[in-house]
């Protein structure tokens, strides 16, 4: 079974990068250079890893979602099921919007490339940990207090709460829109930007193996 992490790297820097290790259930060593935004991926396949150094893409301030049936057999797991990912997000872009959010039995999940907080009021909420990936970019957010633990449960595809999208690469950004609808998506109430600048305040270096 492969498992695959990936995470933006700035002048050397990563936000919490030993998540992204106990991810992969190892401690590759990587090189990045010290100067410069990079979009590394890792790939661990039977205890061995295999190491991609990209080149940042473009980062976005909002994210749009594009509705799709969840095709995944492990949805806990990143790696076994990203080709399928993969496709769907590249779906959504021909959709209009910037990523698949993913759907199983009317609830939503996650969207394929990054995972969903979603806000009854001030209450954070995402999805059963056994239907989604574990954030790392979440859980630095959480135990750095900048979040409160978001509560479990399943969101209706029907009740369009106000939600951020979360990923490695993007950090928090407001849904700002669904494909699905002629009504921009209601604003969360969480400040992202302020989120982001201080999750990459706490960054650490990537100087080889790291605990």
């Amino acid at each position: 079974m492969e498992l695959v992490t990936s995470f933006a790297v700035r002048d050397g820097r990563a936000i919490r990068p030993d998540l992204h290790w106990r991810r992969l259930g190892l401690n590759p060593r990587i090189w990045v250079p010290e100067v410069g935004n990079y979009f590394p991926q890792v790939r661990v396949y039977r205890s061995t890893a295999h190491y991609r150094l990209r080149p940042q893409p473009p980062l976005r301030t909002g994210t749009a979602l594009w509705l799709a049936q969840d095709p995944r057999n492990l949805p806990h797991l990143k790696g076994p099921d990203f080709t399928a990912q993969l496709k769907l997000r590249a779906q959504a872009l021909s959709h209009g919007a910037d990523d698949a959010a993913l759907v199983a039995d009317g609830f939503i999940r996650e969207a394929a490339n990054a995972s969903l907080i979603f806000f009854r009021g001030d209450e954070l909420i995402q999805a059963p940990e056994s239907l989604v990936v574990d954030s790392v970019t979440v859980r630095a957010a959480v135990e750095a207090g900048l979040i409160p633990a978001p509560r479990r449960e399943r969101v209706p595809v029907g009740e369009r709460l106000p939600a951020v999208a979360v990923s490695a690469l993007h950090g928090f950004t407001p849904v700002t829109s669904w494909t699905d609808s002629q009504k921009p998506a209601p604003e969360p109430p969480l400040d992202c930007e302020s989120i982001n600048v201080q999750l990459w305040a706490r960054a650490k270096r990537l100087d080889g193996p790291l605990p």
